[in-house]
């Protein structure tokens, strides 16, 4: 919601609690969710290396639940590599 309407660093804040909610609840498909989210929450901030990082940590829980939407995200994670920028 705060990402759709222009308030990128609320809407880290809000991925960022969501992912300590999902954590403690263990729910591993909605802590990959939420870190991919992130990761765009991220990236329209131009922190790519938390975008990243967040995308590899999505790519990890999505291949452990062996989920298919691990390619979506590896496909992200690849664009984001590609754009060559550090941080």
């Amino acid at each position: 919601m705060h990402r759709g309407r222009g308030d990128r660093p609320r809407a880290v804040e809000c991925y960022r609690n969501a992912l300590t909610l999902y954590r403690r609840l263990s729910d591993r498909f909605f802590e990959a969710d939420t870190l991919a989210h992130l990761a765009d929450a991220y990236a329209d901030l131009d922190h790519v290396g938390a975008a990243r990082a967040s995308l590899r940590q999505a790519l990890t829980v999505l291949g452990e639940l062996h989920h298919p939407d691990a390619g979506r995200v590896a496909a992200r994670l690849r664009q984001i590599e590609g754009q060559g920028v550090a941080g």
